[in-house]
């Protein structure tokens, strides 16, 4: 696997139409440039990979192959602006969520 050390947040959809929909009923965020994302948790694309295979009820070993070029080492929004404007905090455990949404798929 490419790049296991290399940190990402993500955010679930939920969360994501919530923030879209206070931005534009807010006057605070016309012509303002917003993150939509979540800045916790932050976990390694290893450390993901290894949520996604438990999971799945797989066991496989994850081989660290070389970082990818060109993508950065940590990319974590920093979400105060929308905080400050609207209020925002994501509120869904995304990986809690993460795992519902990959014991739905079949097979």
């Amino acid at each position: 696997m490419f790049s296991v050390n290399h940190r990402r947040t993500s955010c679930y959809i939920a969360d994501v139409v919530e923030l879209i929909v206070r931005m534009l009923e807010s006057a605070a965020c016309s012509g303002e440039v917003l993150n939509v994302d979540n800045e916790t948790p932050e976990i390694t694309i290893g450390e993901l990979a290894r949520i996604i295979l438990d999971t799945v009820g797989r066991d496989a070993e994850i081989a660290p192959m070389p970082e990818t070029a060109g993508s950065p080492l940590r990319r974590g929004p920093d979400m105060s602006k929308a905080a400050k404007l609207v209020s925002y905090h994501a509120h869904v455990d995304v990986q809690e969520r993460r795992a519902a949404n990959l014991r739905m798929v079949p097979g």
